[in-house]
């Protein structure tokens, strides 16, 4: 029978995938650093680039009120009209399942 080969025997600080210390905190430091300047210059970028309040949409348009007839102009009367009475007469208060 063939003998195995004894298992190599490595340190704690050999069998590490990677060393720490200063290059990771650098690494961290200077990521953080980008993340930031990039940010800002979006910020910026889009500070510039916004339309100015006078070219900004009017919220007053017909096709975006949810309410045609609350702006006062042409739309739906949802009153009942004069002399009537409300329908309360056919509304079934106790349906059958």
């Amino acid at each position: 029978m063939a003998q195995k080969p004894k298992p190599e025997v490595f340190t704690a600080r050999e069998a590490r995938q990677g060393w720490r210390g200063r290059p990771v905190l650098v690494v961290l430091i200077v990521s953080l650093v980008l993340v930031a300047a990039v940010w800002f210059a979006a910020e910026i970028w889009g500070s510039v680039n916004a339309p100015a309040p006078s070219e900004a949409p009017s919220t007053s348009s017909p096709s975006t009120n949810g309410n045609p007839g609350a702006d006062g102009q042409s739309g739906f009367d949802n009153n009942p009209p004069s002399g009537s009475t409300p329908a309360t007469e056919g509304t079934d208060t106790k349906p059958v399942p």
